[in-house]
């Protein structure tokens, strides 16, 4: 039998909201700052407690707050005409090479392929030849290359609106659009 200790005291065995036990194993079911600490564990004999494990080695557990991934459009404006190239960057604080970005217009993911005529470079993402089908709620988040199941939280987002193009007018200031030359 197997008792775990943090900080040197003892955890309780029986399975909770938060933790179980299964023969050596001490699972933690969804981690939270209450978790964190320096853990250590050791064997009891089953038919008499007096005979136990010394304590060898210890893990010490730290729980950090997930990051916020912020979007950012790099144009700077959310406005775009039909054509125009719209580069969207999202940023995590910490070292980006532990993330895998994943992109997202009005909640449904986008695919990284160029099928949407965009692409996906490590943290940008491209729309290639803006229409109307661009325009949307874009939001992204990270998802830890080693650990899928860590994902950021959702920052910062970005409306972006594809815009007609504008015709030109063209107006003759003086009503009239027939004209004779005077000869002096």
């Amino acid at each position: 039998m197997y008792k775990w200790y943090r900080y040197g005291r003892e955890l309780p065995v029986d399975k909770t909201d938060s933790s179980s036990v299964n023969g050596d194993t001490y699972t933690i079911l969804s981690a939270d700052q209450s978790h964190a600490g320096l853990y250590t564990c050791r064997g009891e004999l089953t038919r008499t407690a007096s005979v136990h494990s010394l304590i060898g080695s210890s893990a010490n557990l730290s729980v950090r707050a997930l990051p916020q991934a912020q979007l950012t459009v790099q144009s700077g404006w959310t406005d775009v005409f039909p054509t125009e190239t719209v580069t969207l960057r999202c940023v995590i604080q910490g070292r980006s090479t532990e993330w895998k970005y994943k992109w997202y217009r009005d909640g449904r993911e986008l695919p990284v392929d160029k099928a949407d005529y965009s692409s996906v470079n490590g943290d940008t993402y491209t729309i290639l030849s803006a229409d109307q089908s661009h325009a949307g709620l874009y939001t992204c988040r990270g998802e830890l290359t080693r650990r899928a199941s860590v994902h950021s939280l959702i920052g910062s987002s970005a409306n972006l609106s594809v815009q007609a193009l504008p015709q030109a007018q063209l107006t003759v200031q003086s009503g009239w659009t027939e004209f004779y030359r005077v000869e002096v």
